[in-house]
């Protein structure tokens, strides 16, 4: 059974949450590598790693 897993980022605009990106990975670990190696230089964002209907986990960075 091959599992997909999907990444949101999500980041505040103006006071609203804005979804900013979508990636689909065929493994937790492809998805976990992607998140850590992203250098896109927003502030207070969220990364959300599902699989299914399932949240893994979510994850927050800020980065200047």
């Amino acid at each position: 059974m091959n599992s997909e897993y999907i990444v949101r980022l999500y980041k505040a605009n103006e006071g609203n949450i804005v979804e900013q990106l979508v990636k689909n990975f065929s493994s937790e670990n492809e998805a976990r590598n992607f998140i850590n190696n992203y250098n896109g230089n927003y502030i207070g964002q969220l990364w959300v790693i599902v699989e299914g209907n399932n949240l893994l986990d979510h994850i927050k960075r800020n980065e200047k």
